[in-house]
């Protein structure tokens, strides 16, 4: 009996061991991985940062109104700077993939796969809405000068329906990017073929998929 008490710990023992000595190896690669990573995104964050700021990016958060948001939200940072930390974390999380494969854990690197595929739809939904910000604040400061030389009406009034018009253009835009559209069309009570549109679309979108894959 003795024996086998002994026998059962030395058996544990070995295994514990050996569960040490496996994972160790798999926690240096991860952890030199997330370094890597590290380095990238703060290099790359800093430059970015540091060129949006030569070429008078903050002027234009200015102009379109994204400076004063930022203020009521609360912000201290830049545009710039808002948008080199958007970066930072976006390459970090790139390199959180292979380094969760590294670590062996699956599920980790199976959910942060999926949070990097959507992640492009955000940042082209996040270009759309500057885009569309920065026509609307345009196109409105020439509606109120093409009105004010023609005395038409309000030129105040007609500039901002211009830019309201275009800003939620761009809304739509970026939903969409974002999936989010169709589904806030199937809320909205609007006739019966708008979510049938959406619906074909998708479906087209699909079969064109997996035609491809094919």
């Amino acid at each position: 009996m003795v024996q086998n008490w002994g026998q059962a710990i030395l058996n544990a023992l070995s295994n514990a061991v050996n569960l040490v000595l496996t994972f160790i190896p798999r926690l240096v690669g991860f952890l030199v991985i997330l370094l890597v990573g590290w380095l990238i995104a703060t290099l790359v964050s800093k430059a970015l940062t540091l060129l949006l700021r030569k070429v008078g990016f903050d002027r234009i958060s200015e102009r379109i109104g994204l400076t004063r948001f930022e203020q009521r939200m609360g912000v201290k940072m830049d545009s710039a700077g808002i948008l080199g930390k958007i970066v930072f974390w976006f390459i970090l999380l790139i390199f959180l993939v292979p380094a969760a494969d590294a670590l062996g854990v699956p599920a980790v690197s199976n959910i942060l796969n999926q949070l990097v595929a959507y992640i492009p739809n955000v940042f082209v939904a996040i270009l759309v809405l500057f885009l569309g910000a920065l026509t609307a604040t345009v196109v409105a400061d020439l509606v109120r000068g093409a009105t004010a030389s023609a005395k038409i009406g309000n030129p105040s009034l007609f500039a901002t329906i211009a830019r309201f018009a275009i800003i939620g253009f761009a809304v739509l835009i970026a939903l969409e990017q974002l999936q989010i559209a169709p589904a806030l069309i199937m809320l909205l009570p609007l006739p019966s073929p708008w979510p049938l549109d959406w619906e074909g679309r998708r479906r087209r979108v699909s079969g064109s998929i997996v035609g491809k894959a094919r």
